[in-house]
Parts: structure tokens; sequence; C-alpha cells
């Protein structure tokens, strides 16, 4: 059974807002890279809609897909946490 910790609005909100920052982080790395979203689909083994989700924060990001991701875009996952505020 979740805590109520998980439920409350102020943890939610902060998972909504390290989302965001994550996604924005990855979104501006792809752009800086010259990189359409099926390019860093395709390098990173990922579907398009799922690279678009995480850019837009409608999914959370599994740090193998973060790493993942980083990998692409030639830089190391703590430095996107780092760059997002983490």
């Amino acid at each position: 059974m979740p805590s109520s910790r998980t439920n409350s609005p102020e943890y939610l909100q902060q998972r909504k807002r390290c989302y965001k920052e994550i996604g924005l982080q990855l979104r501006k790395l792809r752009n800086e890279k010259g990189m359409t979203l099926s390019q860093a689909a395709e390098r990173s083994g990922l579907a398009d809609r799922h690279v678009a989700g995480i850019e837009r924060w409608e999914r959370h990001v599994p740090i193998f897909t973060l790493h993942e991701l980083a990998s692409v875009y030639g830089v190391k996952a703590s430095d996107i946490l780092r760059e997002a505020g983490y």
C-alpha cells in the first residue's frame, strides 16, 4: 500500500516538476545536437512516442532510459540531473 507521503499534493507536484525539468533538459540537448525525435529514438533504441512523451513530461524516465538518452547526446545522466536541478 502506498504511503500517504506519495499521495500528498506536495509530493505529486514535486514529482511533476522533476519530470518537467528532466524533459526540458533532454529536449535542449537533442536540439543542441541537431537531432530529430526520430533520430534520438533510433539511436537510443526507444520509440519516437516514448522520447516525445518524456520531453513533454508525460512519461517518467527510468534511470536506464536516462542513461541511454544521455549517451546519445554525449553527456552523463548525472549531468542531465544536475542541469535539471537534482
